[in-house]
């Protein structure tokens, strides 16, 4: 059984970030333990499903990115949690919605396109 410990912080000043979700998840994305940070940031989850060299480890706090590690590359580290942008919000919202997410995707490629295509000119 396996032990994973750390702590979470903000990417930008290093506070201690409290209450993120700790998730551990298996190869096909299955959740098989959950644990949320404490005051200080800090995390300890035990489960034999991290010997699987697959396994990884999600930290989630609203209005910050979502961080995805390995679990031998989150243990005894802090986890830098940069803040969400946009976009990031937007994959979060459509994730579990493939036709929502494929729409996104195609007005993403679109928008870089006609910047690519245009931007010079419509900046003018």
């Amino acid at each position: 059984m396996a032990t994973i410990k750390g702590r979470v912080v903000d990417y930008d000043n290093d506070i201690p970030l409290p209450d993120v979700d700790v998730l551990g998840l298996a190869k096909d994305g299955t959740v098989f333990v959950t644990a949320k940070t404490d005051s200080e940031g800090l995390y300890n989850i035990t489960d034999t499903g991290f010997d699987d060299p697959f396994a990884k480890i999600e930290f989630d706090k609203e209005g910050y990115a979502t961080q995805t590690m390995r679990p031998a590359s989150a243990n005894n580290v802090d986890v830098p949690l940069p803040k969400a942008k946009t976009l990031g919000v937007v994959v979060v919202a459509v994730r579990n919605n493939k036709t929502k997410a494929l729409l996104f995707a195609a007005l993403g490629a679109l928008a870089i396109w006609l910047y690519i295509k245009y931007g010079k000119s419509i900046l003018k």
